[in-house]
């Protein structure tokens, strides 16, 4: 059997980086159309009777109302309801700036409930599907690639020994912790080369005791919709790329996209030596492992000596890229994970009953108390563009009176006089 269709829920106008690396990308390669499940940022329910297949990911679900419906109109049909994972997102770390923020908090109990009640979970690694088998028995491995239709590999450079050398890190500003584990390696590189190198951090802050000793310039990320990310991102110049991980458990559950992604740009890298960085990367040979503090230091120094180790690292991460992890050569791994699920049809979710019911409730008043928030902070913001705007009009008013008043008139020509002295 062969799919020709999904239907999927988003509420994104444009792909994000997750959404191209495991939907559009994938998709797009394997044959299967995406039919929308959002339109006008409203949901069309209608679009699950179109396909066989229905598809998520881990924001739909915080509509806990709306992905409850999605959720019981495909399972009425008989069509089984796939939930797309790409984070341990229930094994944040307490340092790391999404927990602290609390940007996730409110999905976390319907992020509980889609993983305890969907027919199957598509995940990026074997490390986060064996982290999340214990909700859900059913998760099937769709590796990231990446997609060469998008990604034009730039040939890797020949620099003169003594020329400057840039380190770049890129990521979201979510990697904050990530930078301080390199951020003393780094100093001591700065203290070593001096104006021989400098570091480039686009999207993430550089750490702080990097800023006053070494050229660090900084890039904030001006957008999230990953085709103009990747315009930005392929203008950026360096010699040298950085992946630094804490050990935890939230990272190990991560996908090597950095390291593709440097890769496609040319530049050879060192990677945290943890999983997902060591399933791809051989150390010495298409890149550089580092586990401590010291090991990045001296691999960083190795890259900054030799030219001609960068060339050839570089050369040979892209060949291993091109001959492995390109989306061309593996968009059949889809047409074959989603034709098992549709053939093993909706599944009864393996929880006590009581215990889903009261997940379900859980997740339904943290939306409607969600909701309440949100509703009183847009009826404060109303409120206070009125009261500015009453405050405005009356200004406006008072001017009005003010430069109509007959001293305003017959003073009018001493202060153009004084306008031109001050310019003179």
């Amino acid at each position: 059997m062969t799919i020709n269709r999904i239907a999927f829920f988003s509420y994104n106008q444009y792909p994000s980086a997750v959404e191209q690396y495991r939907i559009y990308s994938p998709l797009k390669q394997a044959g299967i159309e995406i039919i929308p499940g959002i339109r006008e940022n409203q949901p069309a329910l209608e679009a699950i009777d179109q396909a066989p297949l229905v598809l998520f990911q881990r924001d739909f679900s915080r509509d806990f109302q709306e992905y409850q419906q999605m959720l019981a109109r495909a399972h009425t049909q008989g069509k089984p309801v796939v939930l797309d994972l790409d984070d341990h997102l229930l094994a944040l770390p307490e340092d790391h700036p999404d927990r602290i923020s609390g940007v996730f908090a409110d999905r976390l109990p319907a992020l509980l409930h889609a993983l305890l009640n969907v027919d199957a979970i598509t995940v990026t690694t074997p490390v986060l599907r064996q982290a999340l088998l214990p909700y859900n028995p059913r998760i099937y491995v769709l590796p990231n690639y990446l997609d060469a239709e998008l990604w034009q590999f730039r040939e890797p450079k020949a620099t003169e020994d003594g020329a400057l050398v840039r380190i770049l890190f890129m990521g979201t500003p979510t990697h904050q912790p990530d930078l301080e584990l390199i951020a003393t390696a780094m100093v001591h590189i700065a203290q070593k080369y001096g104006k021989r190198v400098a570091f480039i951090f686009f999207g993430a802050q550089p750490p702080t005791s990097l800023k006053n000793t070494a050229k660090v310039t900084y890039l904030p990320l001006r957008t999230y919709t990953y085709q103009d990310f990747l315009r930005e991102y392929q203008q950026l110049e360096a010699e040298i790329a950085v992946a630094p991980l804490q050990d935890n458990l939230f990272n190990r559950c991560k996908s090597a996209i950095k390291y593709f992604e440097y890769t496609a740009l040319g530049l050879p890298g060192v990677f945290s030596a943890l999983p997902p960085y060591t399933e791809v990367v051989h150390d010495g040979e298409n890149g550089f492992l580092a586990a401590t503090p010291e090991e990045w230091e001296c691999k960083l120094e190795l890259l900054i000596e030799s030219p001609e180790l960068r060339l050839q690292l570089a050369r040979q991460a892209q060949e291993q890229v091109r001959k492995h992890w390109l989306i061309q050569d593996h968009a059949e791994e889809w047409q074959e994970v989603y034709n098992k699920i549709i053939s093993l049809g909706v599944q009864q979710a393996q929880v006590e009953p009581n215990i889903n019911s009261a997940i379900n409730a859980l997740a339904a008043q943290l939306e409607e108390y969600h909701n309440l928030v949100n509703l009183e902070i847009l009826n404060l913001k109303d409120e206070q563009i009125q009261k500015l705007s009453v405050e405005n009009e009356a200004l406006q008013l008072e001017i009005v009176d003010y430069t109509s008043s007959t001293s305003w008139k017959i003073t009018r020509p001493l202060r153009r006089l004084s306008r031109l002295v001050r310019r003179k």
